[in-house]
């Protein structure tokens, strides 16, 4: 966190810090040290959620924001990121019937057992 902080304070005004995977656990960091930030991940999936959670953190409410980001955002990553994150938020829009499953190449789509964990999970967070 203080490695987070420093790169923040020193350099946000002069380059782009960018931070990936866990989307709103990273912007909930760069928001804390007043770095311009931009709010993108589950919230393809779920917008809604993601705008909640971006009103909590200007409101200030970051226990609320925290419960998102432990209860949905890093239970949902710790499994999807094994597949990668277009073929995993891909599946899931599909499961939520936002589009189709089918992939062009180079790209593949989930496995059978993949879609079947990625279903289960979503069951579990109740997220359909």
């Amino acid at each position: 966190d203080r490695l987070i902080e420093y790169i923040n304070k020193a350099y946000s005004s002069k380059v782009a810090v960018v931070g990936g995977r866990g989307g709103m656990n990273a912007y909930k960091s760069a928001t804390r040290f007043g770095q311009q930030s931009y709010l993108v991940g589950i919230g393809n999936l779920l917008p809604k959620l993601e705008l909640d959670f971006a009103k909590h953190i200007e409101l200030g409410e970051l226990e609320s924001a925290e419960n998102i980001i432990k209860n949905i955002e890093k239970p949902f990553f710790d499994v999807t990121v094994k597949f990668g994150w277009h073929i995993a938020l891909k599946g899931a829009m599909s499961i939520k019937g936002l589009c189709q499953t089918h992939e062009r190449s180079p790209m593949r789509g989930l496995t059978s057992i993949e879609h079947a964990e990625l279903l289960s999970l979503m069951q579990k967070l109740n997220l359909i």
